[in-house]
């Protein structure tokens, strides 16, 4: 049962991720915010130099490559860890 709250778990994240990257507005507001953010901040009196639109579009590319990666992994190997847990709890 855990194994399944997680797999949903993931799936929703996954789909919050595509669906945030889809939306035309959702880099530049970020950046906007992370700007803001570290104009308050005293060690970037500038500004953050390392915030770029190719940094973020890594970060998000990486970081929904991963989620994928999990969610594979929990699919291939969930009969394994069902049939562990059946034998664990007999």
């Amino acid at each position: 049962m855990a194994l399944d709250t997680l797999l949903i778990v993931q799936c929703v994240f996954f789909i919050n991720g595509i669906l945030a990257v889809q939306n035309p507005h959702f880099l530049t507001a970020v950046q906007e915010a992370m700007q803001r953010a570290d104009a308050e901040n005293p060690a970037f009196p500038g500004g953050n130099p390392f915030l770029t639109g190719s940094l973020f579009h890594m970060v998000i590319l990486f970081s929904l490559f991963f989620g994928a990666l999990i969610i594979a992994l929990l699919l291939f190997y969930r009969s394994r860890f069902l049939e562990a847990a059946s034998a664990a709890k007999a």
